[in-house]
């Protein structure tokens, strides 16, 4: 949709500056093992991420490459078999037109990602020992009420993963 609109009207989506920070936001929330997010409210631990690549052609920045080659990637653990398969399935246009060959080879750091980012719209504070597989990761979330939109009540809530373990977690909806 938004390659056919920038075609066609001249309107970018692209250049708007939340593509790039949504990207970066993905990286630092990545499980230290890869092949999942972390799961605040009813995120969800998977996502298809195929429209990554493109995102890091069309704003300069290959964290969205990382983002793919983590959860999708050769490489990538296969945190859920049967679903990962049907998405690398219907993203294969998206990454045969915008993965770049050598994407896989920049980490988050050599990317300048810092291992601890704060992101104030969201009120949301991600902390990293780094980008590896055994590496520490703690979320902290403290969000104010917001009226409308998709919110729980869970105003103040943390997320703990180390050594490829889950030893605190967010609920969201499935407790």
């Amino acid at each position: 949709f938004a390659e056919g609109l920038r075609r066609r009207t001249g309107r970018d989506l692209f250049a708007h500056p939340t593509w790039r920070r949504f990207a970066r936001y993905l990286a630092c929330e990545t499980l230290p093992s890869g092949g999942a997010f972390n799961n605040f409210n009813d995120n969800h631990y998977q996502t298809h991420a195929g429209f990554w690549p493109l995102v890091a052609r069309r704003t300069g920045d290959r964290t969205g490459d990382w983002v793919w080659w983590r959860h999708q990637g050769p490489g990538a653990p296969q945190v859920w078999r049967e679903t990962k398969h049907a998405g690398i399935l219907s993203e294969l246009p998206l990454l045969l037109l915008h993965q770049a060959p050598s994407a896989a080879a920049l980490t988050p750091a050599q990317l300048r990602v810092p291992a601890v980012h704060r992101f104030p719209d969201q009120e949301h504070l991600v902390i990293r020992t780094g980008w590896g597989d055994r590496d520490l990761h703690v979320s902290f979330q403290c969000t104010r009420g917001r009226p409308g939109g998709h919110s729980q009540q869970d105003r103040l809530n943390f997320t703990f993963y180390a050594r490829g373990e889950r030893f605190v977690i967010d609920t969201g909806y499935g407790m």
